[in-house]
């Protein structure tokens, strides 16, 4: 399974400054990947290149955690709203092996 790109968006009413995305596999794939992420007016959003392949036996399931302001560099109007767990599944089809991330 290919995670291409993690969107990051800025939901606050004012600019936020550079951070830094964090995106791990916290099982059962591990990995973690620093990204660094721009300066983004009020409701700009930025696709962050995470490229990593992930390998999902069939029925598998892996977790992903994707935090934004991982070191909480940017000061906020919500600091609750940062950190997001995605679930992903791959199962095989006849010939095709189609993963899925929720």
């Amino acid at each position: 399974m290919l995670i291409d790109e993690a969107m990051v968006e800025n939901l606050g009413q004012g600019k936020a400054g550079s951070s830094l995305l964090q995106v791990a596999g916290i099982g059962p794939v591990l990995f973690s990947a620093l990204i660094p992420v721009p300066e983004l007016e009020a409701g700009d959003n930025y696709a962050a290149p995470v490229r990593r392949v992930i390998e999902l036996r069939e029925r598998q399931v892996a977790l992903i955690s994707a935090t934004a302001d991982m070191d909480n560099r940017v000061t906020e109007s919500d600091e609750e709203n940062n950190a997001r767990i995605f679930t992903a599944l791959c199962q095989s089809i006849g010939f095709l092996n189609l993963c899925t991330a929720t």
